[in-house]
């Protein structure tokens, strides 16, 4: 029976042959050819304006700005169809999974790392094993169990619990928090999942931004919500997408016995700034790096803890990572902290300006610009976030195999009325550390529910993907 899913570009044997047979610099020549061919003969081949968002079980939960799936299956493939020897995949900053996915259903081993663990948990929960037959009893176990509870205890407690949840909220959760407890280990994650997401739409919290934002009193209490039912549906259709990945990497022949993933697939709980994860065995470095890192420090663009901050309260740390550091919840904007430029006072301005500067005249070049500028501390942020991409950078290439192309998916943003240019940033600090440029692509970016403008910033409205070869 023939796949579904279908390759996009042909890799008959005499095309190996030839792809395998090639210098690195003419697989560079032949990615940014067949990327360009791509791009004119359909403009919008990797915006992709129409895609199904509920594709590959990336409707789990809403996690903040994440890359579009079948935007990077294509370029994984073509990538693999110019460089046939690619086995592997890494992703440094996993957040929801996507390059995982991409990976897989390319046939690769993959693995991804991120601070956030409500992060891992959710790559975790879409590279699983798909053991969706057993997960819809469960789901009905869950929202029965629930249902019988008369319990008003509250099964969490934590600083502004009241502030987020309503009275009568606080009481669904604690019931569907008490019966997820009560299904086997191997269940749960896909429930607290499931859970965060109904905890999303049933908080105090504007789901209109990513910033913690607490609605009104007269919006909180004029709400008709039935968290019961809310995940309910949730967890019943989070089934049906799973079920629909698992499919497609069947038809593909990616599935071995018992619904489990041809190769490896798994997300770790790490801070790229401090470690880069290797593959644990001889292999030892990847072959292929897929990623879209933060745009910025997180308390300007993207607030990825604070969005995850009120789930990660009801879901028991221990059935995410032993290695959840419960510190990380002391406040709302402690994870963002501790990412990317979160940390202000490591370091004298001055000093820090100088030193990113001999890596990057563009960055040089716009932290003069942001100088002068009226926001808040833009400078510093701003210096900071690349302080620390860099070191990011210096840990991920002691991973990478030579010759293996690196993926980043970047926009450009503005601080202070100042354009901040990603793109031209990072090409600098990699060439700076023997890396080479081969080619871009840009995609517009169609769906947002980030303003188009907060009090800091514009926001982004275009993408690009920048692809790169250790030399």
């Amino acid at each position: 029976m023939q796949p579904t899913l279908l390759p996009l570009f042909a890799t008959h044997k005499t095309q190996v042959k030839e792809a395998t047979a090639l210098t690195p610099k003419q697989r560079d020549e032949q990615l940014t050819k067949l990327l360009q061919e791509k791009t004119v003969t359909d403009p919008l081949y990797w915006s992709l304006p129409d895609r199904n968002r509920r594709q590959l079980a990336h409707s789990l939960f809403q996690y903040p700005a994440m890359m579009v799936p079948e935007v990077q299956r294509r370029l994984v493939e073509a990538i693999k169809s110019v460089d046939t020897t690619i086995k592997s995949l890494y992703d440094p900053f996993v957040g929801s999974g996507t390059a995982l996915v991409a990976g897989m259903l390319n046939g690769l081993r993959c693995v991804g790392q991120d601070i956030n663990p409500l992060a891992v948990l959710l790559a975790r929960v879409k590279t699983q094993p798909y053991r969706y037959r057993v997960l819809k009893p469960k789901v009905k176990a869950v929202v029965k169990a629930a249902r019988a509870d008369k319990s008003l205890e509250c099964a969490v407690a934590f600083a502004g619990l009241d502030k987020w949840f309503r009275p009568d909220v606080q009481r669904d959760l604690s019931r569907l928090h008490r019966a997820i407890l009560s299904q086997p280990g191997e269940a749960r994650p896909f429930l607290w999942v499931i859970l965060a997401e109904t905890i999303r739409l049933t908080s105090n919290d504007r789901t209109s931004t990513y910033k913690l934002h607490a609605r009104t009193q007269e919006q909180i209490a004029a709400r008709e919500l039935a968290p019961l039912a809310t995940f309910e549906y949730l967890a019943t259709r989070g089934c049906e997408d799973l079920q629909a990945f698992h499919i497609k990497l069947a038809e593909a022949g990616l599935v071995v016995q018992h619904n489990v993933y041809r190769g490896e697939a798994n997300a770790q709980l790490e801070n790229t700034q401090l470690r880069a994860v290797g593959l644990p065995d001889e292999a030892g470095k990847y072959d292929l790096l897929v990623t879209s890192p933060p745009y910025g420090d997180n308390m300007t663009t993207v607030t990825y803890g604070q969005h995850s901050y009120l789930a990660l309260n009801w879901i028991p740390a221990a059935d995410i990572d032993p290695g959840v550091d419960n510190s990380l919840l002391s406040t709302t904007q402690e994870i963002d902290k501790r990412s990317l430029g979160g940390s202000l006072e490591r370091q004298e301005l001055a000093e820090l300006v100088t030193e990113l500067g001999k890596k990057s005249k563009s960055l040089a070049a716009t932290l003069k610009k942001l100088d002068g500028s009226t926001v808040y501390a833009a400078s510093s942020r701003v210096a900071s976030f690349y302080r620390d991409l860099d070191d990011c950078l210096v840990n991920v290439l002691t991973v990478m195999k030579s010759n293996s192309y690196l993926c980043w998916t970047v926009a450009n943003r503005r601080v202070g009325n100042v354009e901040i240019p990603i793109d031209k940033i990072l090409i600098e600090l990699l060439q700076a550390k023997r890396v080479k440029y081969v080619t871009g692509i840009e995609r517009t970016i169609h769906y947002k529910r980030m303003a188009s403008r907060n009090n800091t910033a514009d926001t982004m409205k275009q993408e690009r993907i920048l692809i790169f070869r250790v030399l």
